[in-house]
């Protein structure tokens, strides 16, 4: 075989595996679908992204391979990659990865549960002085003691005006 199409083979088969990375990357895209629910607006957004990411990777991969230049057998290439991998291992990739990442994520789940406890705790017997002091600075403000003494505050000008006179009452 002449060097020619021995290059073009090789870039056949680099196509071939470019088709394969896209499918890992798709279906990167289905598992985090999969774990954490969302909104066909988001999906569609995520969608967008995908192919802008893979057609950057396909123009740098043949700007690279070929000169930018545009082969069918190139695109034909990309898909049958992505086609084996999807009929081959993709979908065991999505099913085993989605469980794999769902555990990992009951997992930190129940320890940031258990650290956001510790964290609780250890907050309650730190602040609980300042606890304890506001409870009664509080309560004195309640029953109407100054806060440096314990005298009772008169709140309505000065001590009780109204109090009766003793003494003589007129009587009719």
């Amino acid at each position: 075989m002449s060097g020619e199409i021995i290059e073009e083979v090789n870039v056949f088969a680099k196509a071939i595996m470019l088709g394969v990375i896209c499918g890992v990357i798709y279906d990167l895209f289905r598992i985090g679908r999969r774990i954490y629910k969302k909104n066909i607006v988001f999906m569609g957004i995520q969608d967008i992204i995908y192919w802008c990411i893979v057609s950057v990777v396909m123009c740098i991969y043949l700007y690279k391979s070929n000169g930018g230049i545009i082969r069918g057998y190139i695109i034909f290439g990309i898909g049958m990659g992505m086609i084996l991998y999807e009929l081959s291992i993709g979908r065991f990739f999505v099913k085993y990865c989605t469980i794999v990442f769902l555990w990992i994520n009951k997992k930190i789940k129940k320890i940031s549960v258990k650290i956001c406890k510790i964290i609780h705790l250890g907050l309650k017997k730190i602040l609980k002085p300042f606890k304890i002091v506001g409870n009664t600075l509080n309560g004195k403000i309640r029953n109407g003691h100054r806060l440096e003494g314990s005298k009772k505050l008169h709140w309505y000008g000065g001590k009780n005006e109204n109090k009766k006179k003793k003494g003589k009452s007129k009587k009719r």
